[in-house]
């Protein structure tokens, strides 16, 4: 018997109609801009009114929907959401004033990172340097391990459990300077530390005579996405951590906001 055309199966799949009407509930209760009852939504969609009724419920158990004098409309969850999917579009320019707020503050370089795919590295993926002479740099798109860097350790730091555990065992570590944290027992010290403190602090970790401070920010269901990070000279910044600490958590915390996060900071059950 021939193999079986993996791209035919593809497309012979239907995706179940339910998921699609519930899509469409959200889109016709948005654009309507009115709440409306379980007889005109039953003429809208032509579907049976228990199929319809079973939907609706489920959509109210979760928030997405309120019932309210007989009439639905849109719950907190679906505003959240539009929220949510608006602004991950316009990520990262959508972030770039609570940044640009830090750099202020700060008088350093503020970098954004990014837990890439992989989920072993971050990615820099906007940085706004300080204007001083002596400042740090780096480039858009350079990519460290998690181990090395303020950034990488605050976004390890609130990944899964599971996930830490097995970056934890796998040892795979990069050393780029002799103070780079580069055994188990230091980085788990160091995960513990910035757990604690919702913010990890290096001490020329991937580059001699450079701090890097930095805190985590998440997405609207509380995963950690990366971390916001500020970076000066190791002689300038190291008696001001203390205080830059507080400033780029509330950074952190700022941008999870931004993305539609609106739990505790940081959240403490991962």
């Amino acid at each position: 018997m021939p193999p079986r055309n993996p791209e035919s199966t593809t497309r012979s799949f239907t995706p179940p109609r339910a998921i699609a009407r519930v899509l469409q509930v959200v889109r016709v209760l948005a654009l309507g801009g009115r709440s409306m009852g379980l007889a005109e939504l039953v003429a809208e969609f032509g579907m049976p009114r228990t199929s319809l009724f079973a939907i609706m419920k489920g959509l109210e158990r979760e928030g997405y929907v309120v019932f309210e004098n007989e009439r639905y409309s849109l719950g907190p969850e679906s505003v959240k959401l539009g929220h949510a999917i608006l602004q991950a579009r316009r990520f990262p320019d959508s972030v770039k004033p609570a940044l640009e707020k830090l750099g202020g503050i700060s008088g350093e370089t503020v970098i954004l990172s990014a837990l890439t795919d992989d989920r072993q590295h971050v990615v820099y993926i906007d940085v706004l340097e300080a204007q001083s002479s002596l400042r740090f740099t780096v480039k858009v798109g350079t990519q460290t391990p998690l181990n090395a860097s303020a950034t990488g350790q605050a976004t390890l730091a609130f990944m899964p459990k599971s996930e830490r555990d097995a970056y934890l065992k796998a040892g795979n570590f990069t050393r780029f300077t002799p103070h780079t944290v580069a055994t188990t027992a230091d980085l788990r010290k160091a995960l513990v530390q910035a757990r604690e403190a919702c913010c990890a602090v290096t001490v020329d970790g991937t580059v001699l005579a450079a701090v890097g401070i930095a805190a985590p920010y998440f997405n609207q269901q509380g995963q950690v996405m990366g971390a916001v990070n500020v970076a000066g000279p190791t002689a300038r910044l190291v008696e001001h951590i203390p205080r830059l600490k507080q400033a780029v958590i509330e950074c952190g915390e700022a941008v999870s906001h931004i993305l539609g996060y609106t739990g505790a900071y940081p959240p403490r059950d991962v």
